[in-house]
């Protein structure tokens, strides 16, 4: 569906200002705003290059929530997903089934599905999606987690 300026002007802005980040996980992008908000992009259209932390605004318009790059009107459909961002006590050392990975904020996470990919080295800054799913830095594996503590 094809959205015109009117659409815009009879939607309802929920937010406007700088994003914040932008990173892909598993092929999807996920946008963060400054109130430390997430959301993923619902549409495959490929996106123009939009710069760093452009000037954002997200509308309800019938019913769906739509992030609008304000500086050349590109938008893309999206929802808000929940993102957990720290870090891990000790020194990121690979990806392992059943092993687990301790926070800052004293939560444990195991990892209970593949990759088996030991000696990968890093911060260990992660992000955790919807309570299931961790990004470690920007590897590109995706394990599935679980909270145990």
């Amino acid at each position: 569906m094809n959205l015109t300026n009117n659409d815009f002007q009879n939607g309802n802005r929920i937010f406007r200002g700088k994003l914040q980040e932008r990173f892909y996980f598993n092929g999807t992008e996920i946008f963060k705003l400054p109130t430390n908000e997430f959301l993923i992009r619902t549409d495959w259209h490929l996106l123009p290059i939009v710069g760093f932390f452009p000037t954002v605004e997200v509308y309800n318009i019938n019913n769906k929530m739509v992030l609008l790059f304000v500086d050349n009107n590109y938008y893309t459909y999206v929802e808000t997903v929940k993102v957990f961002e720290g870090q891990m006590i000790n020194q990121f050392t690979g990806f392992e089934p059943g092993k687990e990975y301790e926070l800052t904020n004293n939560e444990i996470w195991r990892q209970i599905n593949e990759p088996y990919a030991p000696n990968h080295h890093s911060a260990g800054y992660v992000k955790i999606i919807n309570d299931e799913i961790m990004i470690v830095d920007t590897w590109s594996f995706y394990p599935r987690v679980e909270r145990i503590k």
